[in-house]
């Protein structure tokens, strides 16, 4: 198995204003085809401490991909950092730079002198297209070791990754991928869903499984030891033991699932929520073409607004809290109505920090589910912090709405 190694670099990484998710999705994908990441290291914007990064990756390694530091500003130096760890002096590269005059043009933009410093290389090295950024990847060499530079925009390099580096790699990573199943599960217990796992496989030779837990559940990803591998028999087993809690195969987001599957059903969705902030609303519109469904939501923070603009009657509030089953399906059923859609879907919940009581601790959500067929909330008792409490929410949320979208297909 090929061994790739990962340099995750910005500033932003190490002082807590972004999260750093490239590297995740990179593991992933380095695993299906069938490579190993031995190493991860998150670097400051520093040019010396990039090229020492890039010395220690490039003893243990195959292949290192960079993330991060390719754009115009002074604290950029990911591409300076190549240079000096492989002894050359970066040149200007006079078709990098037509094609940023051009990109900046088509968009009634000028392309200021700081632009240029995106179109500097390598001598030795090629330039990778970044299809939707200014900011193109760079492919080099050193000795018997490929050192790939992409942007760290997450957008970007997802981009690069699957139009160009994932197919420039493959070769140093086992060559043509193995197969492989993906099985998209709603949210569940890890150990009980490893459990069920083990047991489809168990029986079948060369499977390695894996487990990605993401916002709306579990990937259960089973790679079999050979591309042309008949898998047919393991994905069977696997729906078989797994059941109901599927929602999709390979990478379709659950989202995506539910916009088809009421656009199949000539039917809409409008959403209510409070301590959420309008995130189901953001997941679910970042899909394009979404409008035919999604008709849209209020956030509904305070009670007055749940009163006055979902008509929750006040009596509810006063009684059983805003966090409440009743006060859930009341906040379903009023954007419902008053946004004329077929489907309501609602989120009340304390996220936490504070807010948490005896009765309800931070983590108490409950989800309401409206629909002319009928009625259902869940309450979720959620373990994590406000942003994982947030998302887990709205996950579950979506996992709700999808199990009572495919009883009534039946």
């Amino acid at each position: 198995m090929s061994r790739l190694a990962l340099i995750m670099v910005g500033d932003e990484l190490l002082d807590g204003r972004v999260a750093e998710s490239n590297s995740r999705f990179l593991i992933e994908e380095v695993a299906a085809m069938r490579g190993r990441v031995v190493s991860l290291e998150v670097v400051a914007d520093d040019q010396g401490r990039i090229a020492e990064a890039l010395d220690r990756a490039c003893k243990r390694a195959s292949a290192v991909v960079v993330s991060g530091g390719l754009g115009p500003t002074p604290d950029d130096l990911t591409r300076e950092a190549l240079a000096q760890f492989a002894g050359e002096e970066l040149v200007l590269d006079d078709e990098l730079v037509a094609t940023l005059t051009a990109r900046f043009e088509s968009r009634g933009r000028h392309m200021t002198s700081n632009n240029l410093q995106q179109a500097m290389r390598t001598p030795t090295g090629r330039s990778i297209p970044n299809p939707i950024g200014s900011a193109p990847g760079l492919w080099h060499e050193v000795g018997d070791v490929a050192v790939i530079l992409v942007p760290g925009v997450p957008s970007e390099m997802r981009r690069m990754w699957s139009d160009s580096v994932r197919e420039m790699l493959r070769p140093r990573l086992g060559g043509q991928a193995p197969a492989r199943i993906r099985l998209r599960v709603l949210r569940t217990a890890e150990s009980t869903l490893a459990q069920r796992v083990v047991k489809a496989v168990d029986a079948h030779d060369g499977i390695e499984v894996a487990f990605c837990v993401h916002d709306f559940g579990v990937d259960v990803l089973a790679v079999g030891s050979s591309p042309d591998q008949d898998l047919t028999s393991v994905r069977d087993e696997l729906k078989h033991m797994i059941g109901d809690r599927i929602y999709a195969e390979e990478g379709v987001s659950l989202p995506d699932v539910i916009l088809d599957s009421l656009r199949s059903r000539g039917e809409t969705l409008a959403a209510a929520e409070s301590c959420t902030g309008g995130l189901l609303s953001k997941v679910m519109t970042d899909a394009p073409g979404s409008s035919d469904v999604f008709v849209g939501a209020v956030v509904a923070y305070s009670n007055a607004v749940k009163t006055n603009q979902l008509g929750v009657p006040a009596v509810l509030v006063q009684e059983h809290g805003a966090v409440s089953e009743p006060v859930a399906l009341a906040m379903a059923r009023g954007v419902r109505d008053r946004l004329d859609a077929d489907w309501g879907v609602s989120i009340t919940g304390v996220a936490g920090p504070g807010g948490g009581t005896e009765d309800k601790p931070v983590g108490t959500v409950w989800l309401g589910l409206s629909h002319s067929q009928g009625e259902r909330a869940l309450e979720l008792r959620l373990p994590g912090d406000r942003d994982q409490n947030r998302q887990w929410a709205v996950g579950s949320a979506l996992g709700l709405l999808f199990e009572q979208i495919r009883s009534q297909a039946r």
